[in-house]
């Protein structure tokens, strides 16, 4: 299997691992403030976010070794170096908000969202460079 391959089995999955946490979420009204059922019901709708999030900066990182022989290699590092620290901090709210609320911890899950943005714009950016413009254009977009 190649490493693209790879790369693209590992970011399907992570949308596979998202959703129930984001169906979870949005079923709950957590978007209008609505209150989880209970902790458990909680707990599982962070889970599923926070494995979803390790999937996508594992494969956003394999993505950029896949560019370390093109043009794109400095961009695409760049971008699954921002995309890790994204995830670090995205993960790191939201294993904190299982004790401390959603609410207080709410500006740092912003930052990841804008964080995510721009290292996936970056990474798009980098396999423009790279030779694949419709990755690159599919990432960016």
């Amino acid at each position: 299997m190649t490493i693209e391959r790879t790369v693209g089995l590992i970011l399907v999955l992570s949308a596979v691992v998202t959703f129930p946490g984001l169906m979870m979420f949005v079923f709950r009204r957590g978007y209008r403030g609505g209150a989880p059922r209970s902790r458990a019901h909680f707990i599982r709708e962070r889970s599923f976010v926070m494995a979803g999030v390790i999937l996508e900066v594992i494969g956003f990182v394999l993505l950029a070794t896949a560019l370390q022989n093109t043009d794109g290699r400095v961009w695409g590092i760049i971008g699954a170096t921002g995309f890790l620290f994204g995830g670090i901090l995205l993960v790191t709210a939201e294993a904190s908000s299982l004790t401390f609320g959603y609410e207080k911890l709410y500006p740092l899950i912003v930052i990841y969202v804008v964080m995510a943005f721009l290292a996936q714009a970056v990474i798009g950016g980098a396999w423009l460079q790279g030779g694949l413009a419709w990755i690159g254009w599919a990432t960016i977009v």
